[in-house]
């Protein structure tokens, strides 16, 4: 099933509003950022977005990543000439339905401009509760795979066949 909603993240914007992804990152600055693109994973595989996560610039071009080489997953690294708020806004305007694009940010200059071109910004304290949302309901559907595939097995397990055997 294809991704139809974009979830776009300000990755260092997130990181330094998270304490303890702040904390995290005055240690290990590339650790902060690879556990912040883990942790916002989730909503890709639960809500089935497309999730890309964006960080100040590195280099002459964009930067693209994609873990697990899935193409609705990607770490993306502006040019070292635009910010990554840049690159949101690039994005979200060039983007076919712009109404399916949400943007986290803390910058309210930014979720100006986002909703000025048609899509939604949110708090990263919404993503925060959001990404919890999605884990419990991970948690839950794991939970019920393992009591159904509990149940298959009591009813007819493959190691009774081997209880003659020596």
């Amino acid at each position: 099933m294809r991704a139809k909603n974009h979830l776009l993240i300000d990755g260092y914007n997130v990181i330094h509003q998270w304490p303890d992804f702040a904390e995290y990152f005055h240690r290990d600055p590339a650790g902060a950022c690879d556990h912040l693109v883990e942790t916002v994973r989730v909503i890709h595989d639960i809500d089935n977005y497309r999730v890309t996560v964006v960080f100040d610039g590195r280099g002459a071009m964009v930067d693209a990543q994609f873990p697990g080489n899935i193409a609705t997953f990607a770490v993306l690294y502006s040019p070292s000439d635009l910010s990554a708020d840049g690159l949101i806004e690039q994005i979200v305007k060039n983007a076919k339905d712009p109404k399916t694009c949400t943007v986290v940010s803390r910058d309210n200059l930014i979720a100006e401009s986002i909703r000025a071109s048609g899509g939604f910004a949110i708090r990263p304290d919404d993503l925060r509760d959001w990404v919890a949302r999605c884990d419990s309901r991970s948690r839950q559907a794991i939970n019920q795979r393992q009591k159904q595939v509990k149940k298959q097995w009591k009813e007819k397990s493959p190691w009774d066949a081997l209880d003659g055997l020596k």
